[in-house]
């Protein structure tokens, strides 16, 4: 029984920081594994991660400038467990919002930077070839209502 009520309380613990307002017990929770608080299609800050389109844009060495859209037969190319491919997918989809609080914005930044300059497995997984250069992502909000004051479209780093 006592384990029981252990687990229950440690499963609550992530929803229970979120109710209280406090981020420090969430994110404890959260680092665990364990305390689920799934907020699948919702709005994390007045922003909907799943109301939007993403592209990543880069030079060649002629100096053409090339696009392509993260549709699902892209993102598909990207391999690894779940956690692997999710931090990947945090770091974009959640990229306006976490660049927005400078909290979190040197978080995304270093994961998009490790994604793509280097060692840039997931630029090669995407299909982005060796010498791309000024890399950019761009998100596009589908909802006309989306938040003004975020950065929908950013560049990299790598040449940095």
């Amino acid at each position: 029984m006592l384990a029981l009520v252990f687990l229950v309380g440690l499963g609550t613990t992530q929803m229970m920081g979120d109710v209280l307002g406090w981020p420090g017990l969430k994110g404890l929770a959260a680092a665990t594994q364990v305390a689920p608080a799934m907020k699948v299609f919702t709005a994390h800050q007045g922003y909907e991660t799943h109301a939007a389109q993403f592209a990543l844009h880069w030079r060649d060495t002629a100096g053409v400038d090339h696009t392509r859209v993260l549709d699902p037969t892209t993102y598909s190319r990207v391999r690894g467990p779940y956690n692997r491919r999710n931090v990947y997918g945090a770091a974009l989809a959640y990229g306006p919002v976490l660049r927005h609080d400078s909290r979190t914005r040197a978080m995304q930044e270093s994961v998009t930077r490790y994604a793509f300059c280097s060692p840039g497995t997931l630029r090669n997984e995407l299909g982005l070839p060796a010498d791309a250069s000024h890399l950019r992502i761009s998100v596009l909000p589908i909802r006309t209502d989306a938040r003004k004051d975020l950065e929908y479209s950013w560049e990299v780093g790598c040449d940095d």
